[in-house]
């Protein structure tokens, strides 16, 4: 077995090194994503809007030291479906195909023109809550094929980083997102059974106030009774 050099060995530890690292290239963009669901997200819960706004472009020039003059922002509900800035803000779901959300297009559109180094947002719900799990995959290997990372205040996916579990990490928090929808649709479906329950308890002939406050406690038990 051929024995080898130190300089050999150094490289090889190097870049083993690089292999766990995340790998930064602040020449190029950093592109600021923001989304609120509806439409008057970022008027009512504004210190959400401002901590997908402000907040990132600090979290990108501070902690990362990003030239402030090379830190691009978007905001998908600002832009109307052919991406001309809007008046007034519009809803934006992640539950949109990305070719309907001119914000992330255009986002897609600098990493395949390798002018990107960074995507920073909130979370990953905040590019996809995609259902079908299509375009998480998809988007993940366009940033690995550029050599882009997805920075959260959690995480930074580098899916270059050969190493590390990044990509696996990345399609479970996006399916975690799309879970959370499917929760969000049972727990409002058995809202609406329970009020329905009530109020036909409320309209019974005869009822007493007794008897509709014993039924309103056991309500929830006959409604997870019925879903169980």
């Amino acid at each position: 077995m051929m024995l080898l050099s130190k300089e050999q060995i150094q490289a090889e530890r190097e870049a083993k090194i690089r292999m766990k690292q995340t790998r930064l290239d602040t020449t190029r963009l950093a592109l600021v994503y923001s989304r609120q669901s509806t439409k008057d997200q970022p008027i009512r819960n504004k210190e959400a809007a401002l901590m997908q706004r402000d907040d990132l472009i600090e979290y990108a020039v501070v902690s990362y030291h990003w030239p402030e003059d090379r830190v691009i922002l978007f905001i998908e509900n600002e832009l109307d479906k052919f991406g001309n800035k809007l008046a007034k803000p519009r809803a934006a779901s992640g539950r949109l195909d990305k070719n309907l959300r001119p914000g992330l297009l255009e986002v897609e559109r600098l990493v395949m023109d390798d002018k990107a180094g960074a995507i920073f947002v909130r979370d990953i719900s905040r590019l996809f809550r995609d259902e079908d799990m299509i375009n998480p995959p998809q988007f993940a290997k366009t940033c690995k094929q550029h050599h882009v990372v997805i920075i959260t205040y959690d995480q930074e996916f580098d899916f270059n980083a050969t190493s590390r579990e990044d990509l696996k990490d990345f399609l479970e928090e996006a399916q975690d997102a799309a879970d959370f929808l499917k929760f969000q649709r049972r727990t409002l479906h058995r809202a609406r059974e329970r009020a329905a329950i009530t109020l036909a308890v409320l309209f019974l002939p005869g009822s007493c106030w007794m008897i509709i406050a014993v039924a309103m406690c056991l309500i929830p038990f006959g409604v997870m009774l019925w879903h169980s």
